[in-house]
């Protein structure tokens, strides 16, 4: 049932056999954290920023040992989404709206007893490396008692925190272009990495994932 609603959502696995749903459902199980990804279904460029800033947080937190699912299913509302995970046993929850995705941050939530108000946190901010280590503790405090908190890291990588590629002004004249490369290279400027999406095994209802 939707604790938002109060109605049955929809069981899309349904046809499925029983013993692969139960199977599903016990995979899903071990997931520590989902992310939420929350956008307006019209707007496909937004969609599509909210799911590669999912994917990058999901990078993040799996490079700490958590199992991270971020929820994509199409045929649930983020509610129902909800309502899942808390009746399967999934306490922690990172969703990521239009105001997440403009302030860096997420809105996390923690449920102890399913359909009741959950605890939630939110303008949580996830840019930086001492904003994820942050959320670690936070994670750690509230019931994941297996995370590793030590400081300095030797988790995570500063590659998975590259800021984004300077852009050099267009200009006409090449040479002014090529002046500016210059200087970068002269002051030593690393080149920014995009951080590449982290597939779990544990991820039981991803698009591709097989049940054994």
């Amino acid at each position: 049932w939707d604790g938002v609603t109060g109605k049955k959502f929809k069981n899309e696995f349904a046809d499925v056999d029983p013993d692969k749903q139960r199977r599903r459902e016990e995979l899903g199980r071990k997931h520590d954290i989902i992310i939420v990804p929350i956008f307006f279904k019209r707007d496909a460029e937004q969609a599509v920023k909210i799911i590669e800033s999912a994917n990058v947080l999901k990078t993040k937190l799996a490079a700490h040992k958590l199992n991270v699912w971020i929820d994509q299913r199409k045929s649930l509302t983020p509610g129902q989404k909800y309502a899942y995970w808390e009746h399967i046993g999934v306490r922690f929850r990172a969703e990521i709206g239009p105001q997440e995705l403009e302030a860096n941050s997420i809105c996390l939530s923690k449920t102890t007893t399913p359909g009741n108000l959950a605890k939630r946190w939110k303008k949580v901010k996830v840019l930086s490396r001492d904003d994820i280590h942050k959320l670690i503790q936070r994670l750690k405090t509230e019931g994941l008692s297996f995370l590793d908190t030590e400081i300095p890291c030797n988790l995570c990588s500063a590659d998975d925190y590259a800021a984004p590629e300077k852009k050099l002004p267009e200009s006409e004249d090449d040479d002014t272009a090529t002046t500016a490369k210059s200087a970068m290279a002269q002051r030593n400027e690393p080149t920014p990495s995009k951080v590449a999406p982290v597939i779990a095994s544990g991820d039981s209802l991803d698009v591709n994932y097989v049940l054994e």
